[in-house]
C-alpha cells in the first residue's frame, strides 16, 4: 500500500491540455524528513561553529595571558641578573674590607654560597623560552634567587664583623694617648737623668713640660680616671685607664677638674697646671705607661699647640 502513487493533474493556463505527474505516496514523507534533516544540521552545526569561536576567544585569551607572564619572568630574571652583578662587586668589596681588617672569612657565621645562575641576560632568555624548557628556566630562576639572599646574608654578617672590628679600631685609637697634654716647652725628657733636686742620677719615668700656674691641662686620649689623689712625690695626681693596658698620669697638679669614675674624651681638660709635690717650679709631669712599663710619651704624641 505504501507503493501507491498519486497522480496530479496540471492545467496550464491558457491551454485545454492536460499534465499528468505520477507522485509516489512515499515522496511527500522524504522531502519532510529530508527538511528536518536539514534544519537539525543547521541548527547542530550553527551550536557547534559558535563553540569553536568560544574555545578560540579562550584560547588566544589564554595565549595573551602567557604572553604577559613571560614577559614578566624576563623582566624578573634581568633584575636577578643585575641584582646578581651588584652582589658580585659588594662581595668583592667586603673581601678587600675584610683583608684590610685582618677578617677571616671563617669567622664570620654562614658561608659564602656558591656563585650559580647566568653569565648574561641573554643566557637567561635561551633557557627561560617556553618553546625550550620553561620548567628549567623557573627552577634556575628560583634558585638563583635563593642564592642571592643566602649572599645578602651572608654580606649582612660580614659586614656586622666589619663593624665590630672597626668598632674597636675606632675605640683604639680614640683611647690611645696622642697629644700633648699641654702647652709648654719640654724641660726634662724621658730617661736617665740628674734629679734636679738630689742630683743625683736616677730614672726619670715621663716627661715634665713647664709652664704658667693654671695652664690647662687635657687629656691626651679617651679614658675612665682611676684616682685623683696627693702623693709626696707627684703632689696632686690624675690616673687615666684609656683601656688596652694604656694609663696615662698628670702630676703636680693645681687643682683637678674630675673625678674618679668619670668618662673623659681627649682634649677634654682635666686639670690645672701647678707646682704640688717634689717640685722646682710649676710644671706637668706626664707620664704613659702600657701594661704596667712607664715608656716615653713621645712615641705617642703628635704636638698641637
Amino acid at each position: 500500500m505504501i507503493w501507491k502513487k498519486y497522480t496530479v493533474l496540471i492545467f496550464p493556463q491558457g491551454t485545454t491540455s492536460v499534465k499528468k505527474l505520477t507522485v509516489p505516496k512515499l515522496l511527500p514523507l522524504m522531502v519532510g524528513i529530508l527538511f528536518l534533516t536539514l534544519v537539525f544540521l543547521l541548527l547542530g552545526g550553527g551550536y557547534t561553529y559558535r563553540n569553536h569561536l568560544s574555545r578560540t576567544a579562550e584560547t588566544e585569551r589564554l595565549r595573551q595571558k602567557v604572553v604577559k607572564q613571560n614577559v614578566q619572568i624576563y623582566a624578573l630574571a634581568e633584575k636577578a641578573q643585575r641584582l646578581q652583578t651588584q652582589m658580585a662587586l659588594l662581595t668583592m668589596q667586603n673581601k678587600k674590607l675584610r683583608a684590610r681588617a685582618g677578617v677571616e672569612a671563617e669567622s664570620v657565621r654562614g658561608h659564602l654560597p656558591a656563585q650559580g645562575g647566568w653569565d648574561s641576560v641573554e643566557t637567561a632568555k635561551d633557557i627561560a623560552d617556553p618553546r625550550a624548557n620553561p620548567e628549567t628556566f623557573i627552577r634556575t630562576l628560583h634558585a638563583n634567587l635563593e642564592a642571592l639572599l643566602a649572599q645578602a646574608s651572608y654580606l649582612e654578617q660580614s659586614q656586622q664583623a666589619l663593624d665590630t672590628v672597626f668598632e674597636d679600631e675606632r675605640s683604639m685609637l680614640a683611647s690611645t694617648p696622642a697629644l700633648l697634654p699641654c702647652v709648654g716647652p719640654i724641660t726634662s725628657a724621658f730617661g736617665y737623668r740628674q734629679h734636679p733636686i738630689t742630683g743625683l742620677r736616677e730614672f726619670h719615668s715621663g716627661l715634665d713640660i713647664s709652664g704658667p700656674r693654671g695652664t690647662p691641662i687635657r687629656a691626651t686620649a679617651d679614658g675612665l680616671v682611676i684616682r685623683v689623689v696627693r702623693e709626696s712625690g707627684y703632689g696632686l695626681l690624675v690616673v687615666v685607664n684609656h683601656g688596652y693596658g694604656l694609663v696615662t698620669r698628670y702630676g703636680h697638679l693645681s687643682k683637678s677638674l674630675v673625678q674618679p669614675g668619670q668618662r673623659i674624651r681627649r682634649g677634654q681638660m682635666i686639670a690645672s697646671m701647678g707646682n704640688s709635690g717634689r717640685s722646682t717650679g710649676s710644671h706637668l709631669h706626664y707620664e704613659v705607661i702600657v701594661h704596667g712599663v712607664p715608656v716615653n710619651p713621645i712615641r705617642f704624641m703628635a704636638r698641637k699647640d
